[in-house]
This record gives structure tokens, C-alpha cells and sequence, in this order.
């Protein structure tokens, strides 16, 4: 049998000592401001008004209003899982549900209105443009008036369902990937402008289009691809694994994306400038968001909120104990909002 020296058992004992406090106050380094407890698992992304209050919901259909502090403002009981953003607008909160549908609340809570826009599945984040609500569900997107009526409903085609989210440029038009590897563009209206096969039978995410008029957007086949107004293939990156299905984000001439286990950073040419390599067995969980700093920061399904800096060097990370699939909001004052899976809804330094 081996016998280790005092010696070497003190060594080990020491590396292990600094690991854990390397670990504990070097990498997780954002502090707690406060927590609250929800009772079930977060999806849905928070958003905070002019006033700091924040605004989510959660897997028990529960969408709430929380003050700064993070006292209940009020909560208010919605059909279906809420795992989406809400969006806000001048008298009205918009929130979508795993029940198909469309509320509209005031901002004491109260529901307005309700419209069923999809079955009983997937919801996206509802947008506003102008007087106008746009949301996608299953196999169509829905533009609302603000007393929610329809507007105009647009059917992606029969066997075929929209993915993710949808994005709108600065003209009102909308775009919105399929699960059959289309990429299709609509005016304010509804119209079809195009339908482009960006790749065969396979799975898009939701795509961004950049203030040039861009589109940006990966598939299941691995590759992430930049399309021209007009609806061509500019060029694609070939990734070594699929992209998975979490929107791409744009921050000046640079634009990022997630895989199983990176988050690529290319310029708008297409040229890789950094690649951030994340845990073993680790894919990106939420979407990316940047503050106005170029500081980028996302969840991880190891239950970490990670902060990277403009080059793509970890800045610091944060356990949260569980998943993290919230889209983290930043504030001015630099107070991260996200929840968790195991139903905590954190604010953090």
C-alpha cells in the first residue's frame, strides 16, 4: 500500500483550500442584492420600466410586478406556462402564454383583454411597433390592435411552424424562421415580400436583422448565415456542432452567437474575431444581451449567469443553482434581473 508524506497530504490539502477560494471569490463575484422565491421554475425574461419596477412570469402562469427593492407589487394569474418577455407598452403590459394566448394588462395588473392567437403551445415574445402588437404562435404570426382586435393573421403554410422569435427592422417589416428552413420576410401589412430556403428540412432560430437590413440567423445543420434585404445568401460559418436554437445578437459591426458549447463573436463579413469555449457538457440557455459598455451576458444550463467583456474574456459568473434560461435585464446602474429554474428570480450586482 502507498503511504503519502505529511508533506504531500499538506500540498494537496493547500491546492484544494485555494481552488475553493479562487472559485467562491474570484469567479463568482457578483453580489446579491436580493432574491425572491416564486415557487416555480423561471423562463420567461424580465423587463424593467422607467420607474425600476420588473416585470415576469413563471411555469405556475403567475406574471407579477416587482418594485426595485424586490417587495410584490402585485401578481396577477394567467392561463399557461409564461416562459416569454413581456413587452411594454404606454398603458398596457402584453404577455403571452403557453395556452395560445395574448393578455393585456394595465399596470396594476389587471387583464384588459385575452386573444387566442396559437394552440395550446410555444408562445413568442410579443413585439410592439407603433399601435401594433405582433406575436407569433405555432404556425402563424398575429398583428393586434391595442384593443385586441386582429389585425392581420399570416398562416406559415400546413405541416410547417414558426420558430423562436420574430424581428422587425426599422421599416415595420417582419422577419421569422420555420421549422423547414425557411426564412420569410413580411410587410406591415402581412404580405409575404419573400421566402428564402436558407437550409434544407432543418430546424432556424429566431433571427435579427442589423440597421443595414441584414438578416442573421442559425440552423440545426451547424452553419450561421447572413442574408441580404433582398432575401440572398451573403455567406455562412460553418460551426463544429449545431447552433442551437437561442437568437444571435448584434452590437455594432460584431455579431454573437451560441452553440452546444461556444459563443462565436463574427464581424459582419463573417470572419470569426473570438470564440469563448464554455464548461464541458454546457450549452448558452438564454439569449444574449449586451449592455451599452459591449459587456455581453448570458445563462448557462449549468445554472451560471456569465458576464463576458468586449473581447470575450470572462468578466465574472454567478451561480444561480440551477438553470438559467432567463435573458438577463441590465439596468443603468449596472443590477442584473434574472429568475432560475429552480423558481428563484434573482438581482445581483
Amino acid at each position: 500500500m502507498k503511504i503519502f508524506s505529511k508533506k504531500k497530504i499538506g500540498i494537496v490539502f493547500i491546492l484544494i483550500v485555494f481552488t475553493f477560494i479562487f472559485y467562491s471569490f474570484g469567479v463568482q463575484a457578483a453580489e446579491v442584492r436580493w432574491r425572491f422565491n416564486t415557487g416555480s421554475a423561471i423562463f420567461s425574461s424580465p423587463v424593467v420600466d422607467d420607474a425600476g419596477n420588473i416585470y415576469f412570469g413563471n411555469n405556475d402562469g403567475v406574471f407579477r410586478a416587482l418594485s426595485p427593492a424586490g417587495d410584490v407589487l402585485w401578481e396577477t394569474e394567467l392561463q399557461g406556462d409564461i416562459k416569454t418577455r413581456p413587452a411594454l407598452g404606454e398603458d398596457r403590459i402584453y404577455v403571452s402564454s403557453n395556452s395560445g394566448q395574448l393578455f393585456a394588462l394595465d399596470y396594476e395588473g389587471n387583464i384588459q383583454w385575452s386573444l387566442r392567437v396559437g394552440r395550446d403551445k410555444k408562445m413568442g415574445h410579443p413585439l410592439i411597433y407603433e399601435d401594433t402588437v405582433y406575436v407569433g404562435g405555432d404556425f402563424r404570426i398575429a398583428a393586434i390592435n391595442k384593443d385586441g382586435t386582429e389585425e392581420w393573421i399570416y398562416e406559415v403554410g400546413e405541416f410547417n411552424y414558426i420558430l423562436n422569435e420574430i424581428d422587425i427592422d426599422d421599416q415595420g417589416r417582419l422577419y421569422v424562421g420555420s421549422n423547414n428552413g425557411y426564412l420569410i420576410r413580411l410587410s406591415l401589412e402581412g404580405e409575404e415580400m419573400w421566402r428564402t430556403e436558407v437550409s434544407s428540412d432543418n430546424y432556424l432560430n429566431g433571427p435579427r436583422v442589423s440597421e443595414q437590413g441584414t438578416v442573421f440567423v442559425g440552423s440545426d445543420d451547424g452553419e450561421f448565415r447572413a442574408i441580404n434585404p433582398e432575401g440572398e445568401v451573403l455567406w455562412s460559418f460553418r460551426t463544429p456542432s449545431r447552433v442551437m436554437l437561442t437568437r444571435p445578437l448584434i452590437f455594432e459591426d460584431k455579431v454573437f452567437f451560441g452553440t452546444v458549447d461556444r459563443l462565436f463573436c463574427l464581424n459582419h463579413n463573417g470572419e470569426e474575431e473570438w470564440v469563448y469555449n464554455l464548461e464541458r457538457r454546457t450549452y448558452i440557455s438564454s439569449e444574449l444581451l449586451v449592455d451599452p459598455a459591449g459587456e455581453i451576458f448570458f445563462g448557462t444550463s449549468a445554472g451560471r449567469m456569465v458576464a463576458l467583456t468586449a473581447d470575450g474574456e470572462k468578466n465574472w459568473e454567478f451561480s444561480a443553482g440551477s438553470g438559467v434560461s432567463s435573458t438577463p435585464a441590465v439596468t443603468t446602474d449596472n443590477i442584473i434581473y434574472f429568475g432560475s429554474r429552480n423558481g428563484i428570480f434573482f438581482a445581483v450586482n
